[in-house]
């Protein structure tokens, strides 16, 4: 009886080592998988990234254009302020 209690230990033993294995392979094959995944995530990230850098120079020319449009409409401003003033000064004379 001793044997065959000896065997059976032995028996589960390697069943549960084999299971183990079994796991072990199955998570570094899902390892695998997930660096697939992310290898092709990183190379769309960087071709986004290769369309999006001449974009900054588009950006800067509107941004440059903006500021002066913005200073033209402060100067357009002030001279109609002082038009204003001056026609006030002239009608309360």
């Amino acid at each position: 009886m001793e044997f065959v209690d000896t065997s059976k230990k032995w028996h589960d033993q390697k069943v549960f080592e084999m299971k183990k294995d079994v796991f072990i392979t199955d998570l570094k094959l899902k390892v695998q998988e997930l660096e697939k995944i992310l290898i092709t995530k990183n190379e769309k990230l960087v071709e986004l990234t290769r369309l999006i850098e001449p974009k900054p120079k588009k950006f800067k020319q509107f941004r440059k254009l903006a500021n002066t449009t913005k200073e033209r409409v402060h100067i357009f401003k002030e001279k109609v302020q002082e038009k204003f003033h001056a026609y006030i000064l002239q009608k309360n004379k």
